[in-house]
Order: structure tokens, then sequence, then C-alpha cells
């Protein structure tokens, strides 16, 4: 019963309540019943049993009417002063025409006049019933002081007893109504729909919102039922889709079991789509009492941000990428020119050492060699970082560098710097690059080991072997090979021939065994790429 009926019927007349008023009722309406049986059929005398009868009658008429107003909601007739008034006048003429025994009924009358009205008012009501059956039993039944006093003392006593009580009851009552009221207001006011479920997995609580976002009429939540019904319901309307396509996977499970499952944990938080299209938010708390809360949030708003959001960081990275592979190709570009300034070879030898490269590199990917290494991400930036390799020559003196004839022992040692001076910078561009990108750190690769010798009699370092990094073993064949086979300033190009002789002469010397191999069986397509891409037409050497 809410607040409003209290106010109609008693004081303490809630759903709480309730139970105990009737329960009142009924034993003091037994006992009146009991009281005319025994006045009609047991005692003598004929007058005093009628008029005891009727009076009794009347009490208990009274008491199955304020039994029955309680359900009723009656206030119009049986109001809140109507029923302890009547009941004090009835036993106060009982006490005065009948018997003085008849005082003992006022005791459960206080009762219902407690129950009924505020606190001071009850007690001034029973101290004047008190005091008024007093004054009949003087004046009426003129009973000894002694039989009074114990009256009197007995009447005060259960007045005091009852006035504590019902005074504490009434405060813990209203800060019950109180916080009652204000949790209701809460749950009903909160965006959030809301729901409670027992321990015996009951509907006990739900707010509006829960209602409207589950499309659940609240008849349905308030007749308190099952949770598995209610799981049943959605998955027969289609609330979870297909085979619950609509929920997340961590939650499938469980919801396919109707939440029946004791074995499956209920899942904390999971998302489900419903069937209107709206993205909900399930979120699951268990109380210390057995109770479970569960919430239920609309983030269709924000999922569809959010989607929209990954699309625009998506879109981010992509044009981030773009701007990335702009600027890394402006930056080799602006570093393979930096090399061809300072060099005196032309854009064909860049052009056919990219070619040999990439043919070396394909022959090993054929042969199954250093497949953990060679991939089509590795080849691609091994060739674009060829063109790199001789950048150090920016470091080297013109009068050293562009010296026609050879060169004395001291400026080859200078000459010889141009490999670690172009790691060197190289490796300053790789450490300003993103992480992943490892073309910079290849073409540092490059410059710093293409001048190193299988045997280690290279420089700049002098390692050997596989210690020698891979791009930079085939980068000496390929440089070697169009070394050999394009003018100098200092020789004439050798035919084609010559060149595999000599490679096969350096091989285990100069050059990594397999990558002469590699070299030897796809010698006829580094003729094919020396003639294609040739420089001004020379006789070859004898």
């Amino acid at each position: 019963m809410t607040t409003k009926t209290s106010k109609r019927v008693g004081r303490l007349v809630t759903d709480e309540w309730r139970g105990v008023y009737k329960v009142t009722d009924a034993v003091i309406a037994v006992i009146l019943f009991i009281h005319v049986l025994k006045f009609w059929f047991i005692d003598e005398s004929a007058v005093l049993s009628i008029t005891a009868g009727f009076f009794v009658i009347i009490l208990l008429v009274f008491f199955v009417f304020d039994f029955w107003s309680i359900d009723q909601r009656l206030k119009s007739f049986f109001s809140a002063y109507l029923i302890p008034a009547a009941l004090s006048g009835l036993v106060l003429l009982a006490a005065w025409r009948i018997s003085p025994l008849a005082n003992i009924w006022f005791v459960p009358v206080m009762m219902l006049i407690f129950m009924r009205l505020p606190v001071l008012s009850a007690q001034a009501i029973s101290l004047l019933g008190i005091g008024l059956l007093l004054a009949i039993d003087i004046l009426k039944w003129q009973l000894a002081f002694d039989v009074m006093f114990r009256i009197a003392v007995s009447g005060l006593f259960i007045l005091l007893i009852l006035s504590l009580f019902f005074k504490v009851t009434y405060r813990i009552t209203k800060k019950l109504r109180e916080t009652t009221e204000l949790l209701e207001s809460a749950q009903q006011s909160i965006s959030q729909g809301l729901i409670v479920i027992g321990a015996d997995t009951r509907i006990k609580m739900f707010n509006q919102r829960a209602s409207q976002l589950l499309d659940i009429p609240a008849e349905v939540y308030a007749s308190k039922p099952l949770l598995s019904e209610i799981v049943s319901f959605q998955t027969e309307r289609g609330d979870f889709g297909v085979n619950h396509s609509l929920v997340d996977e961590s939650a499938i499970a469980y919801i396919a079991s109707l939440g029946l499952d004791k074995n499956l944990k209920t899942p904390e938080k999971y998302i489900r789509k419903d069937r209107n299209g709206r993205f909900i938010e399930v979120q699951t708390n268990t109380m210390p009492s057995g109770d479970v809360v569960r919430t239920y949030t609309d983030v269709t708003v924000y999922h569809q941000m959010n989607a929209q959001l990954k699309d625009v960081l998506e879109d981010y990275k992509e044009l981030s990428k773009k701007v990335l592979q702009n600027s890394r190709e402006k930056m080799v570009a602006a570093l393979t020119q930096l090399s061809l300034i300072r060099d005196n070879e032309t854009g064909l030898h860049i052009k056919r050492t990219q070619l040999y490269l990439r043919t070396l590199a394909d022959e090993l990917v054929r042969s199954n060699q250093f497949t953990e290494i060679l991939n089509e991400k590795f080849i691609d930036q091994l060739v674009k970082a060829a063109p790199m390799h001789d950048l150090g020559k920016v470091g080297i003196p013109d009068s050293i560098l562009l010296k026609p004839g050879r060169h004395t022992t001291e400026e080859r040692t200078i000459m010889r710097t141009h490999a670690q001076l172009g790691e060197n910078i190289l490796q300053v561009v790789a450490e300003t690059t993103e992480a992943s990108d490892s073309l910079f750190v290849i073409a540092a690769n490059i410059a710093g080991g293409h001048h190193e010798n299988w045997d280690g009699s290279g420089y700049p370092r002098g390692i050997a072997d596989v210690n020698i990094p891979l791009e930079a073993r085939l980068m000496a064949l390929a440089d070697v090979y169009d070394a050999l086979t394009t003018d100098r300033a200092y020789k004439k190009r050798w035919s084609h021939e010559q060149a595999v002789s000599e490679i096969t002469r350096l091989e285990g010397i100069k050059f990594d065994p397999e990558v002469v191999a590699a070299f030897k069986r796809s010698e006829e397509q580094f003729r094919a790429i020396s003639m294609e891409w040739a420089e001004q037409s020379t006789p070859a050497a004898p």
C-alpha cells in the first residue's frame, strides 16, 4: 500500500503494517464473537445477556468493518478519528451499563487509537478514556481505592508503553517512508534503466526507464516474474537476433541459458543491439545480500560517435601514411640527388644497380634462400635504398673524388671514409623516422657495408662473411658488375664475360658464394639490363 493509502486509513496502515492491523482486528472480533455466544447461551440473567450482547455485537460490527475498511481504503465513513471515538464510547457505555469488567476492552481500543492517530492525539484520548473509566468505577460501581489504584496504574503503564513504542515506530516509519520515496524518485529520474533481481531470480524492483528501454510493459515487471521468463520472452520476440547475433560474444552463452546456468559467470558489462537498432549497454553488479542490480544504458549516440571517430582516425592514419610516404620519397630523392651531385656516376648507374639488386634478390627467393629476410617489402626497400649507397662521397674533397687517375695511398684512405660517413648520415635520418620504417636502416647498412669483403679484407670495419648485412653483400656484387661493364675515368668497360669471370674469381674472397651462385644463374638477365640501360656506346675492352 502506498503512502497515500496510509494517510486515508491510518498513519501505520502501510503494506508492512496492514497485516498486523488486520490481525489485531480479527483477534478482537473473534473474542467478541465468543462473548456473544457466552452472553446469549450461557449467562443466566436474560436481561443482562441481552444488554451485554447488544453492546458486544455493536463492538463486533465496528471491528469487522474496521478490518474491511483497510483493504477498501474508505475515508468517508471509517475515518482515522471515527473508529477510535466510536469504540471508546461503546466501551465507556458498556462499563456504565453492564460491568466494570468492560474496562478491560479499553486496552485493545487504545492499541487502535495509537495505530490510527498521531501520538499526542492518541495520548490525549487514552488519558481521557482512562479518566472517564475511573470516574464510572467510582460513581457507578463504587470500587475500593486499592482496586481503583491498580486500574489507574495499569492503564497509565500501558499508555506509557504504547506512547514510547509508537513514538519510535512513527519516527522509524517516517524515515523509512522518506527514504523509500527518495529512492523511488531517484530511480525513476535516472536516465538508465534499472532492475533488481532477487536471489530467487525474481524481479524485485524496476524503474520506468527499464520498461521503456527494453520495451517490456511495467505490468509485466510489477508481477515479479522470473528472470528466465523475461529472457525467454525477449528471445522469442527476437530482441537478441538470430542465434543471438545482436549480443556481444561474451554474453551469448549466458543469455542462451536464459540466465539459469549457475556455472556461467554473468558478464559484468556487455553491449547488445536491440531490434530497433539501438545499442544497449548492460551492466551487472552483485550485492552482498545476493541480489543483482542490473542497469541498462542507451549508448547508441556514443556508439555512433565512436564509430565515426574510428573512421576519422582511420582516415587520419591513411593521410599520415601518405604524408609520411611522400616525405620519405622526397627525402630519398633529395639524398639520391645529393649523391649524384658529388659523384661522377649517372642516373643510369643508379637504375642499373637497382635492377641488378632486384634480379639477385628474386633469384635467391626462387631458390628458397634467405627467406627469413627476403620478402616483398624488404626487396622494395632494398631497391629504393640502393641509390644512396655512395652518399658519403659528399664529404670527400673534389680533388680526390673527381681525380681522373688512380689515387695515392693517402688519397685512397680518405676516399674510403665515404662508406662510414654515408652510414652515419643515414643512421641519423633513420632515427628521425618512425621505428617501423626500415628503409633508411637498410640504406645505412648498404652504405657502410658494400665495400666489406667476404674474407674480411674490406673496409671500413673489416668484418667478414655473414657478419656483413645481406643487403650490403648484394650491393657489393651489383656495384662491381656495373663498374666493370661501364667506362670509368681510369679504365674502359669490360665485356659481360670478363665481368662474370672476374666475379667468379672473387667468389669467397670479396663476394658471398651464395650471392655469386645466384648471379651465375641469372647472368643473362644481367647482360640484358647492361645492354638496355647502357651509357653512350663505346667499345668494350678486349
